[in-house]
């Protein structure tokens, strides 16, 4: 635990000054240091949360789980939601894009793929409510432009090479 907090603290924007400018260092140490606990390790290491769907006996069941964050937890099936305190992300895996793309969720048959589309955007909404400063939304998926702040917060295991395979 104490490992990863400082390898995240290391590359976080209190350590890291060199794209920012004084006052927008400045500005994030204030709000760094007038926040509470929870909202400051937020800002140095940020929230995952990975929602999917189990195939179980009983049927379809959809699953909400914190997920390390790490490279290893980018998978094609899943939707992710990243609290970094300044913004949420919400990032669609290369499956659930194309599900999207296909407007599958609203077919009759696939209607339970419509939960994996509202239910992480209505937890950052709620992210979004209690939070002062308001934080940016980001709505990305793979391969899309905004998926580059994902890609910078999460711990690299995977070289770029092992990232093609999933």
């Amino acid at each position: 635990m104490v490992p990863q907090f400082v390898f995240h603290l290391r590359r976080s924007q209190f350590s890291r000054t060199s794209n920012n400018s004084p006052d927008e260092t400045s500005y994030n140490r204030h709000i760094f240091m007038s926040e509470n606990v929870t909202n400051s390790l937020i800002m140095i290491q940020p929230v995952l949360k990975s929602y999917s769907f189990l195939v179980t006996n009983n049927g379809i069941e959809f699953c909400v789980q914190n997920a390390p964050l790490d490279a290893s937890s980018i998978k094609e099936d899943h939707v992710l939601l990243m609290d970094t305190f300044f913004s949420v992300l919400i990032y669609f895996g290369r499956a659930v894009a194309y599900y999207y793309d296909q407007q599958l969720h609203k077919r009759q048959e696939y209607s339970y793929l419509d939960k994996l589309f509202t239910v992480p955007l209505e937890d950052a909404k709620k992210i979004l409510v209690g939070r002062f400063p308001v934080a940016r939304l980001i709505q990305t998926r793979h391969d899309g432009s905004q998926e580059r702040f994902l890609l910078n917060k999460v711990n690299p295991s995977r070289s770029s090479e092992d990232s093609y395979l999933v």
